[in-house]
């Protein structure tokens, strides 16, 4: 144990919470597993290649299956499936036919995002960039009482549309008609 004569500067540090302790402590605490669910490389290795000639063996006691009940003939193990319901012939599409269901897919994702933008670009397109210190210049310049200033100010912040059209307005005209838009 540390005591603090020996480090002064440690004192800072003994009671200080430490954050995402347990996610530290579970990245960077013992390097090695142990317990039941522990195992070397060669034991994982062993594991691994266990797991795939049972996946290996399911899939032949399938075709085993399919054709002890004349569901599938090994003429049938040319890569396509195996269901019956299918036929036996299948038509097996052509280089040209496969290069158009792709362009095909890839036309769909392409008009997926061009109407997916045109919304939103719209929409940035027909608000009025105008940085909040001119819209804060442009409350100021409209004399009106404190309180209603800070309303004014954060519902102009927030709806651009009625900025632009606060500008439009003749300068006679603009307090009149922001006291008319703001919220009661």
């Amino acid at each position: 144990m540390v005591h603090h004569q020996d480090h002064p500067e440690a004192v800072d540090w003994k009671n200080k919470p430490i954050l995402h302790y347990d996610k530290l402590k579970r990245l960077y605490g013992k390097d090695r597993a142990n317990g039941d669910i522990s195992e070397s490389p060669e034991e994982m290795r062993q594991r691994l290649a266990e797991e795939e000639n049972q996946v290996e063996g399911e899939v032949l006691s399938e075709i085993d299956r399919l054709i002890s009940r004349n569901e599938a003939a090994l003429g049938d193990l040319d890569g396509d499936t195996l269901n019956p319901r299918e036929g036996r012939k299948k038509h097996k599409a052509t280089k040209e036919e496969i290069q158009a269901e792709i362009l095909k897919g890839i036309q769909g994702v392409g008009e997926y995002i061009m109407k997916s933008t045109e919304a939103p670009a719209k929409a940035h397109n027909s608000q009025l960039a105008v940085p909040a210190t001119e819209i804060w210049d442009l409350v100021l310049a409209l004399n009106l009482d404190s309180e209603v200033e800070m309303v004014a100010y954060r519902f102009l912040i927030k709806n651009s549309v009625e900025v632009e059209a606060l500008i439009g307005c003749p300068e006679e005209k603009r307090r009149e008609y922001l006291i008319s838009i703001l919220p009661r």
